[in-house]
Formats: C-alpha cells, structure tokens, sequence
C-alpha cells in the first residue's frame, strides 16, 4: 500500500478502527499509510513502552497486560492521501455523534 518513492499524490491509505478485545466496542479511529497489521504493531509498541499519560496507551496496555489484544479494521480503504486526515475527522465526529467513547487523544472533533 505504501511505498518510500511514490509521490504523495500517488499514495492511499486506510481509515480504521480499533476495537476493545472483549466486548468489541470501537475505541479509537485513526488512519494510516501502513499495512493495518503495522500500525497496530506500533500502537501496541508505543502502548508498552509509553509513560502511562495518554488515556489510549493506558488502556492498550491494560489489554496487553491482561493478553488481549485489542482488533483492528478498516472502515475505508484506498483513501487519496490528500483526503486521510478529513476523511478521519469525518469518521470520528460521526462516531462521537452516535455516542461512541473514543480514545482519541487528539483536538476536540466537536468543534465546527
């Protein structure tokens, strides 16, 4: 999917959703350039090794300490480069919306 010499023009990428391992409830939205499977390698890396300070890596090391793993999956793929982070805002201000509690530690998606 991604590749160092392409042009960013050329690029896509995937919106996705983590969801908790138990009850399979979504916890956080994001989207990458990556290999799903890679990006959530580095979650679970940045998870273990982290401060404990973001509210999400607190919780994925929770899960990981309790050897659950928490799923990811796509909810758009082949997304221009250009359009990821809209598309990703999109798609957490309608979770948020829907009464979905994220662990996004990011802006306030429920500005205008």
């Amino acid at each position: 999917m991604y590749t160092y010499c392409m042009d960013k023009k050329d690029r896509t990428g995937t919106v996705y959703v983590i969801k908790h391992p138990e009850t399979l409830e979504i916890v956080y939205v994001g989207q990458t350039v990556m290999e799903l499977w890679q990006r959530l390698a580095n979650h679970l890396s940045v998870a273990r090794c982290a401060a404990r300070s973001a509210r999400g890596n607190n919780k994925m090391k929770d899960w990981l300490l309790r050897n659950n793993r928490p799923i990811i999956e796509p909810i758009v793929t082949k997304v221009p480069y250009g359009m990821l982070r809209r598309l990703e805002w999109v798609a957490i201000r309608a979770m948020l919306a829907t009464g979905v509690k994220l662990l996004n530690d990011r802006v306030n998606y429920h500005c205008a």
